[in-house]
């Protein structure tokens, strides 16, 4: 009898076409993580759902050809001699069934992760209004706030220009204590802190940068006025590639400590130097350490034999850093290093002093499931632990800030609505979703927690107005707020009771 060939060129183009396609869709994620500007509602749920849809009919087309081919094997008497394209058929079946494991896994965890991240299930409670300050043109973003002599805050923020990435300038921002503008000044350098010294006047630190220069190794001290005027200003200029201000505060009616890190090269930073700088702006002393000793300088505080900085060792959102808690004396000698080994477990973002000595300190943490937790610690002065306890572990929560809030703590910071899971790396600030606060008893117990409802506004720093009062500095914003009168990115102010 005559062998017959069964021609299933339709289907076995259809199963390798779909089979390729849904595999490319599943590598997605990969291929496109470090384009940010590609929500990740798309990327890690919208494309992986479809891969695995198209893998599903590439399975299936696989089978209509396996059909065909199974129903001319028995006309013919089981003489068929071969199936037209049965490569195609054969290799499309495998990617399908790939894209299906890979697109479904995908979608199932960013799924569970957005069910992570929600709102602690908490009712908002106190009263809280928010205003956005900003230019058109521009991106603008504070992360400093602090309450000045005469009754009034002043906010510290980078300007950005719209669209483009880099600092290009700072801006110093004057209100009441209920908000309303009392002035909003831009300066030339970037990276700014500032801080309260003697006689009513402030001390800036900043990177000296503006359109048209740039110069990474060179730091001002501007002293200005409580109504931003310039009365004097220093440089400093670092022998390196470039510098970076990590911490500048006021220890002092008469000393501010300014934290640098320094990159003798192009490369990382490998040396952090801590400098006494009078409430001229002048240097009294200086101390340079090691990155082994020190890393980001996030905070520092005064104890009776000098002083604690705090912060972390290695790189922010990259799961491998660890906290380090450096004790020096009053001329910035060591006393004491204290960090964690393991990485990612432990990144310091505040410090306090209790009246009694002791210190705590707030930071972030990975839990054993994988999600990140707010912790709060209770340390001796040497860095011996206390005690140390989570908070919000059932959302997703950068804590950026507290202060002593009714006999216990008030936390806030922000939850993103959108976090890789490739990296752990955040999104724009576009993609910040809202803010939230934790209330934490003395012993750090979390008493109540919730987010924000409607703003879309990251966090980035807690300031005590009054005992019951505080506001919140930070960023993003809302059209539909009736206070928001321009775009996202503004400075905003959130003000709590």
């Amino acid at each position: 009898m005559e062998k017959t060939t069964v021609k299933t060129a339709p289907f076995a183009n259809a199963t390798l076409i779909s089979g390729v396609l849904a595999f490319i869709l599943s590598l997605f994620p990969w291929i496109v993580e470090s384009l940010v500007i590609i929500p990740f509602m798309i990327v890690y749920f919208i494309v992986p759902i479809f891969a695995f849809t198209v893998g599903v009919l590439a399975v299936i087309f696989s089978f209509l050809a396996k059909n065909k081919l199974n129903k001319a094997w028995n006309k013919t008497d089981h003489t068929l001699e071969k199936m037209s394209g049965r490569w195609k058929v054969v290799v499309g079946m495998i990617l399908g069934f790939i894209s299906i494991l890979v697109g479904g896994f995908i979608a199932a965890v960013f799924f569970y992760f957005t069910q992570e991240m929600k709102a602690t299930p908490t009712e908002p409670i106190g009263e809280s209004q928010m205003y956005f300050y900003g230019e058109e043109e521009y991106n603008e973003i504070s992360t400093q706030t602090i309450l000045l002599p005469d009754s009034t805050l002043l906010t510290k923020g980078h300007r950005y220009i719209r669209h483009l990435t880099g600092s290009r300038s700072s801006v110093l921002l004057k209100t009441d204590l209920n908000g309303k503008e009392i002035w909003f000044r831009p300066f030339s350098g970037k990276n700014g802190i500032i801080a309260k010294a003697a006689d009513n006047t402030l001390l800036f630190a900043y990177m000296m940068e503006n359109i048209n220069v740039t110069s990474d190794n060179v730091i001002r001290i501007q002293k200005l006025s409580l109504e931003g005027d310039s009365l004097d200003s220093r440089n400093y200029k670092f022998n390196c590639d470039r510098t970076t201000i990590q911490l500048f505060k006021a220890v002092d009616q008469k000393m501010c400590l300014m934290g640098v890190g320094i990159a003798p090269d192009s490369g990382e930073f490998t040396e952090y130097s801590l400098i006494a700088i009078d409430s001229a702006g002048d240097s009294l002393w200086s101390k340079t350490y090691s990155k082994e000793l020190t890393g980001n300088m996030q905070d520092i505080v005064v104890v009776d034999d000098g002083y604690v900085i705090t912060g972390w060792i290695g790189k922010e959102f990259a799961n491998d850093y660890s906290y380090h808690y450096l004790h020096i004396d009053k001329d910035g000698n060591i006393l004491a290093d204290n960090r964690d080994d393991e990485p990612f477990n432990f990144q310091i973002i505040e410090t306090l002093v209790n009246e009694d000595g002791t210190i705590m300190v707030l930071g972030n943490q990975v839990n054993e499931a994988g999600s990140l937790n707010g912790l709060m610690r209770k340390m001796k002065p040497n860095g011996e632990i206390i005690w140390s306890k989570p908070f919000s572990g059932d959302g997703y929560h950068f804590t950026t800030g507290f202060i002593p809030w009714k006999g216990g703590w008030l936390v806030t910071g922000w939850t993103p609505r959108q976090t890789s899971m490739m990296t752990m790396k955040t999104q724009k600030v576009e993609a910040w979703d809202t803010w939230y606060i934790a209330i934490l008893n003395a012993d750090g117990e979390l008493i109540h927690g919730f987010n924000g409802e409607k703003e879309s506004f990251a966090a980035w720093d807690i300031t005590a107005i009054s005992e019951d009062r505080c506001v919140m500095t930070g960023f993003g914003g809302d059209k539909t707020n009736a206070n928001h009168k321009y775009s996202a990115n503004d400075i905003g102010l959130l003000f709590y009771k």
